[in-house]
């Protein structure tokens, strides 16, 4: 073997692979050592995965290997090589008989020219070796090195996955496909505690997936972490199903099993200041179409009383409301009690109103602090938090900065960086809101077609009762009344609710407490009778 030639060299991920290796790469020799009978190699990588395999690259780049760990081998066709010209593929390579002579290699260069080059010019991709299958026989290998490339992405992308952010090797497992957003919001849950955030996003982008998810992972952490979900009624059966068929999470509705129950579901409508999930402890609160808690303060009362007790809390909610400050204020309320629950609207006016200066400070400052040695620099940064200080009025700022050692050994660098954190988790109101959108995703919105189908009540010898709830009805309303609202909060929904079934309209009756009893009796024969075919 001569330096500039091509072998292929072990790669060894258990103490077995020394004496029967199975993984192998491609690298050029670079130095011979007679003395200990070994030789140094080079290898390169020109597809930037040296990152996802770095066991390979433990020793370096130009790792050691005793000469009889290596074999003369050359590069696979369509391997991915630098030439004295610039990037190419292998077109075919012509290995040479003689065992010190240079293999050569045609290469399709990327403007398209062909050429021929020796390897001792070449870069060759280490993961391209192409080994006799002949010499794999020989020494019981049954397996071609050109393989390795494949198995091993696969082998170490589960790696990644069950060593990137704790949890998702929990989730892998779920009946869920998760799209590039939804990992990215369950990341960010989990990169503090307490979990408390609002899931924003808009119609259809799976808010319900992620916190799902996010109750998953927390589940594998303690089998036992109760969690009280707060759903409308309408909904409380899509969250079930989802939970049982997707995620083996089992919420019961039964109050009787309330005190057992880890997963715990109630009607949005019912979770009134008397529920029996009030006296209970729970370690997370789940609120699905949050917003309607802000028309109706008996249950955002309850909410509210669970999330100031409650470590952890999810609100999902897919309404924008940014330009709404006191319903903004009052959902910041439930989601961060400690920090909104006794600021003025005022403040939280001029908070909102600043938070574009404060992004755009807080962002010049971390620029900054990669120049810190610069002195120019600390002052800038020093002066920037001063006007943040100045700006936010805040008495911790205006105490701590000029506290701050600039001559000790890193000139403040520490207490700058807490301070920046400061302000980032007490004065960034979007922190704990996350909001993704299908403009920014490049999430297609689903085409819908209205389909019209018209309504004809039955005939008397079809459907009589449908008929006699229909005169009943229009008799009961047909009092003179001059007053708007009676019309939009009496007679639009009854009339609703008749043409949509007999159960909706006895339900509208009884939220609006209306106590005509042959309405009602002949609402109940209707309900009794066949359905029409």
């Amino acid at each position: 073997m001569v330096c500039g030639q091509y072998v292929r060299c072990p790669v060894f991920f258990e103490e077995k692979d020394e004496k029967f290796p199975r993984n192998f790469i491609l690298a050029k020799i670079v130095e011979i050592h007679d003395l200990s009978d070994s030789v140094t190699v080079k290898i390169y990588d020109l597809c930037g995965t040296k990152a996802l395999y770095e066991h390979i690259f433990q020793k370096g780049d130009t790792p050691e290997f005793p000469l009889h760990f290596v074999a003369r081998c050359h590069g696979c066709k369509g391997a991915k090589v630098m030439t004295p010209d610039g990037r190419g593929k292998i077109l075919v390579a012509n290995p040479a008989r003689e065992e010190d002579t240079y293999y050569s290699y045609y290469v399709t260069l990327y403007n398209g020219e062909i050429k021929k080059y020796t390897e001792d010019v070449l870069e060759i991709e280490y993961t391209s070796c192409d080994y006799s299958p002949v010499e794999q026989m020989v020494h019981y290998e049954f397996q071609n090195p050109s393989w390795y490339t494949q198995r091993l992405r696969v082998s170490e992308n589960m790696h990644l996955v069950d060593n990137s952010i704790y949890g998702f090797d929990v989730i892998s497992g779920c009946r869920a496909f998760l799209m590039e957003h939804q990992i990215t919001t369950i990341a960010r849950a989990f990169e503090s505690r307490p979990i408390r955030y609002m899931l924003a996003d808009e119609v259809g982008l799976g808010k319900t997936i992620e916190a799902c998810s996010i109750i998953k992972i927390m589940n594998s952490e303690n089998s036992g972490v109760r969690v009280l979900y707060i759903v409308p009624r309408t909904l409380l059966r899509q969250w079930q199903t989802e939970l049982k068929y997707k995620y083996e999470l089992h919420a019961q509705d039964d109050v009787a099993l309330i005190s057992f129950a880890s997963q715990f579901i109630v009607p949005l409508e019912e979770f009134g200041p008397d529920h029996p999930a009030l006296q209970e402890d729970w370690d997370l609160l789940v609120v699905d179409e949050t917003h309607r808690l802000l028309s109706m303060p008996e249950q955002y009362q309850s909410v509210f009383s669970v999330s100031k007790r409650t470590e952890n809390v999810l609100l999902l909610s897919a309404t924008p409301i940014q330009d709404r400050k006191e319903e903004y204020l009052n959902l910041l309320k439930l989601l961060l009690p400690a920090q909104y629950e006794n600021m003025p609207m005022a403040d939280f006016s001029k908070l909102l109103k600043n938070q574009e200066k404060i992004q755009r400070r807080v962002n010049r400052v971390m620029r900054d602090l990669s120049e810190f040695e610069d002195p120019d620099r600390q002052e800038e940064i020093f002066d920037l938090l001063d006007e943040l200080a100045e700006m936010l009025d805040d008495k911790y700022l205006k105490r701590r900065l000029p506290k701050i050692d600039r001559d000790s050994d890193d000139h403040g660098l520490e207490d700058i960086r807490l301070c920046v954190s400061y302000i980032t988790e007490n004065y960034r109101v979007q922190r704990k809101v996350i909001r993704n959108r299908r403009c920014n995703l490049g999430v297609p919105i689903g085409k819908r077609q209205l389909q019209q189908i018209p309504y004809e009540p039955c005939s008397n010898e079809e459907n009589y009762g449908e008929i006699n709830v229909y005169n009943a009805l229009l008799q009961y309303l047909s009092e003179p009344c001059d007053d708007e609202s009676y019309v939009k909060d009496t007679v639009e929904p009854l009339l609703m609710a008749m043409f949509s079934s007999p159960w909706a309209l006895l339900s509208e009756m009884q939220r609006q407490k209306i106590q005509e009893q042959a309405l009602l009796d002949l609402s109940l024969i209707h309900i009794s009778e066949p359905t029409r075919p």
